[in-house]
């Protein structure tokens, strides 16, 4: 049953110049569009601000190892 959906979807795309689309179906495309955008780039942003919060967080455990060091609060055994 597969094939013939994939023929209609060809059938759809070569015809795709002559498809109107009314106002409520056109402002539903827009509607899903601007919902799937919104959820990649919700990801995304997640995604990056996880990692620089890691870094960030690295770099401030290295910096307080190295000013305890540098104060001698701890000693090399």
């Amino acid at each position: 049953m597969v094939l013939p959906s994939a023929v209609k979807l060809s059938v759809r795309f070569a015809d795709m110049n002559e498809i109107t689309l009314t106002d409520r179906e056109e402002a539903i495309a827009r509607k899903a569009a601007k919902l799937a955008i919104e959820e990649m780039s919700g990801e995304f942003y997640k995604k990056v601000g996880k990692t620089v919060v890691e870094k960030a967080l690295i770099w401030i455990g290295m910096l307080v190892v190295g000013f305890v060091i540098g104060k001698g609060w701890i000693v090399k055994v």
